[in-house]
């Protein structure tokens, strides 16, 4: 063949490429088509009816499909036969990108020619450019996704090109011909928004794209992503068109963590349980994360996420100024050492959420801390009370679990409280100044050392709360000096359901106390509480001087307290045993001593009075009975002096001593009734029976008098003197009298002897047969 030299220069403008036909030609128009595009040329270089088709097999598809239509061009290229095929320049430009070109072929029109292109742009609008770039056949899908969601921005390609045999060019992207394509393309001011309202619009954007070998390398990336500052985004990108791709990205930057909860939430990024979770999520944190995505299977990261001044609130436990590390992985998100703020003072937290890609994602949280402001750290505990709160709480608590399902969740720790006020629904008041350590954890809690104060009544408490046991609580409680209604729950409120649950059990010391007229000293008694009912077994009290033993029942309830009290009192003064029942007297002073058991039930102390019952026995020792008015007008109606020289103490002043007072009683409603009240004195004897009504105060009873019964005689005749009264001057004298009325204003009258039974006469020391009572037959 003969050989031949082909040479040529060509400047176009708004309209086709045309040259001289010959073979070489043909093969230009390939090799052009392969610097820009096998669609930017339909009919460059054809005349006289010939078509490039010939060439099209030729062509490989690197760019886009587009429609070049050239508005001005220049290129020169020389051909030396067959041999070789050089475009030193190639210059075009069209309305919407421009491009330069160089490259060369040898030897011509083979299909092993070996091709080399070599394409430069200067910086283009990216809406434009982007239409030519081979984003499908790079296989890149994260590059496609944020090129085409970009509507701002300007692209220039350092340099582009392809080389190797013609064959190896037409399947570019096929395996083994990695080194024949290469890429540096350089991004700018890029911007726009992704579709959907899942992401968050970016701006700034611009880096560099390599293509080496087959390698898809991102360099120098930055910009911003919503609020998020992204300042480095290095990574490569392997096995293109293979099918076996892998990713390797690093990225860096500052992440606005705000919009970072609303992503977690928007599923955009995983863990989207773990942003339900969170209430508040702000501030500004630095991000170092390295993302490998391989041919099979689920990308992995692991990155580290450092911040500084971040708020956080999870629940009712809110942290401010929180620094410190986190590390993530696709298995869990851990921070060792997280500092921050809860209510103004410092702790330590450490943080594992695992899992937290499925719906098994669980959390481990543990916060410590020297000193925080209770009302701040004993909110998660407590449902009322105040953040500013007095005193300060110390320790270590830990609470973990499943993100998903709260009831499994659990807490544990140890805390130290110093100083703090706990308003509990319980007690009508706060307790107050609470010092001591809480150990808790799935189980229960135990308190130990715990130190309170109680409507200003400082005590010590101990004890242990097991929730699967019962009763839950078992306890030991110390008072110096207590109120015991203070004890009391403050009301009876059917929505105190906890308390219609609560059951504990335990042993109270009081040093000094009182309960309503109740007033006594070194209490020692065992504590049940079962549902609202307080039982109370091995008590013991000293009271004004006495002593109070027993057992009782108290329960509280919507309709008031209801008690049931088995006492064995000893030595009490009269007048403060009285009081205790919410009854006095100042006419009759004594120690008492008494066994039985009594119940009521009420809402107020007068209500309890009134629906008193049950029985005891009475004795009152070393008496004095002072201004009985009953008693004065009785004797008046006697008119002793008729029949005594001596004279009966003056009972408005000086009173009647007496050895005992004795007497069985049955209260039915707070009637009181004995038919064997006894009082035995050397100035005057008295026996009586009937009934006493406490909260109308009346009287109704049979009252027998013997004055003086320490003078007696032994006579075999007693005369009966008149109704009621009977006896021999200076020596015996029996009276009986029907009391009847008020307390306070009762009529007296005679009371036939004959209606005396056995007992008043035996009580009196008087035998009956020595009396002729009428309508017996008998003196």
């Amino acid at each position: 063949m003969r050989r031949g030299v082909w040479s040529g220069c060509r400047r176009v403008s708004s309209g086709p490429i045309t040259a001289r036909p010959s073979r070489s030609k043909r093969f230009a128009v390939s090799f052009l088509q392969a610097c820009v595009g096998r669609e930017a040329w339909p009919a460059a270089c054809a005349s006289k009816g010939e078509s490039t088709s010939s060439g099209s097999s030729s062509t490989p598809r690197i760019f886009s499909p587009a429609r070049w239509r050239p508005e001005t061009g220049a290129s020169n290229w020389r051909s030396t036969g067959r041999e070789e095929l050089r475009v030193p320049r190639l210059e075009f430009r069209s309305a919407e990108i421009q491009l330069s070109a160089q490259g060369s072929a040898r030897p011509l029109g083979e299909d092993d020619s070996f091709v080399e292109v070599h394409v430069a742009t200067p910086f283009l609008p990216l809406a434009a450019a982007r239409k030519y770039l081979p984003l499908k056949a790079l296989d890149a899908p994260l590059l496609e996704y944020f090129v085409k969601s970009m509507s701002q921005g300007e692209l220039k390609l350092t340099k582009a090109g392809v080389s190797g045999p013609l064959s190896d060019i037409r399947r570019p992207f096929e395996p083994g011909s990695e080194s024949n394509l290469w890429l540096d393309a350089e991004l700018k001011d890029g911007g726009g928004s992704p579709p959907g309202d899942r992401y968050l619009p970016f701006q700034g954007v611009s880096g560099r794209v390599v293509l080496d070998k087959g390698v898809l390398y991102y360099r120098n990336f930055k910009g911003t992503y919503g609020r998020s500052r992204l300042t480095e985004v290095e990574g490569a990108q392997r096995g293109i068109g293979s099918g076996r791709k892998s990713l390797d990205l690093r990225i860096k930057g500052e992440v606005d963590l705000a919009q970072l909860r609303e992503q977690l939430k928007a599923g955009w990024m995983p863990a989207p349980k773990a942003g339900a979770f969170l209430q508040e999520l702000a501030g500004k944190g630095r991000l170092n994360l390295r993302l490998r995505a391989g041919p099979a299977g689920p990308p992995q990261f692991t990155g580290q996420l450092a911040v500084d001044n971040a708020r956080v609130r999870a629940g009712d436990v809110s942290l401010a100024q929180v620094k410190g590390d986190l590390v993530f992985s696709p298995k869990e998100i851990r921070a060792e050492k997280l500092t921050a703020l809860l209510g103004g003072s410092p702790v330590l937290v450490r943080v594992i959420l695992s899992n937290y890609q499925s719906d098994r994602a669980a959390f481990d949280l543990t916060v410590d801390s020297s000193g925080v402001k209770a009302g701040e750290a004993l909110r998660p505990f407590l449902s009322t009370g105040s953040p500013q709160g007095p005193g300060m709480v110390r320790g270590r608590i830990q609470y973990r679990g499943p993100l998903a399902d709260g009831a499994e969740r659990s807490l544990s720790g140890a805390l130290e409280l110093i100083g703090v006020e706990m308003p509990f629904p319980f007690f009508r008041q706060p307790l107050r100044e609470v010092r001591g350590r809480v150990l808790f954890d799935a189980g229960g809690f135990e308190l130990q050392g715990m130190r309170a104060q109680l409507a200003d009544y400082p005590f010590d408490f101990s004890g242990r709360w097991k929730y699967a046991e019962k009763p839950g609580l078992t306890f030991a409680l110390n008072f110096p000096e207590m109120d015991i209604a203070y004890l009391l729950p403050q009301d009876g409120r059917s929505d105190q359901d906890w308390y219609d649950r609560f059951q504990a059990k335990g042993r109270i010391r009081i040093g000094k106390g009182r309960f309503e007229g109740f007033e006594f000293s070194e209490l020692n008694t065992d504590l049940t509480l079962d549902k609202r009912t307080w039982r109370l077994e091995n008590f013991s009290a000293r009271s004004l001087g006495g002593t109070v033993q027993g057992a009782g029942r108290f329960s509280d309830d919507a309709a008031g307290l209801a008690f049931s009290i088995e006492p064995r009192v000893q030595g009490v003064p009269l007048d403060g045993f009285l009081k205790w029942f919410d009854m006095g007297t100042r006419e009759i002073a004594g120690r008492i001593h008494l066994t039985g058991k009594l119940e009521s039930r009420g809402a107020t102390g007068a209500e309890r009075k009134r629906n008193l019952t049950g029985n005891f026995q009475l004795e009152i020792r070393d008496g004095l009975a002072r201004r009985l008015e009953l008693l004065v007008r009785i004797l008046n109606v006697m008119d002793l002096t008729r029949w005594f020289s001596f004279q009966l103490p003056d009972l408005t002043q000086k009173g009647i001593r007496f050895r005992s007072v004795t007497g069985d009683f049955k209260v039915e409603n707070g009637v009181y009734v004995t038919e064997n009240l006894v009082v035995d004195s050397d100035d005057i004897s008295i026996t009586g029976a009937g009934q006493v009504d406490g909260p109308n105060e009346k009287i109704d009873a049979i009252i027998a008098l013997r004055p003086f019964p320490r003078l007696g005689s032994v006579v075999s005749y007693i005369p009966l003197i008149g109704p009621g009264i009977a006896g021999i001057k200076d020596t015996v004298m029996v009276a009986s009298f029907h009391v009847q009325g008020p307390v306070g204003d009762a009529t007296i009258t005679p009371a036939p002897l004959s209606t005396l039974s056995e007992f008043f006469f035996g009580a009196l020391k008087i035998p009956q047969k020595l009396i002729p009572i009428p309508g017996t037959g008998k003196k």
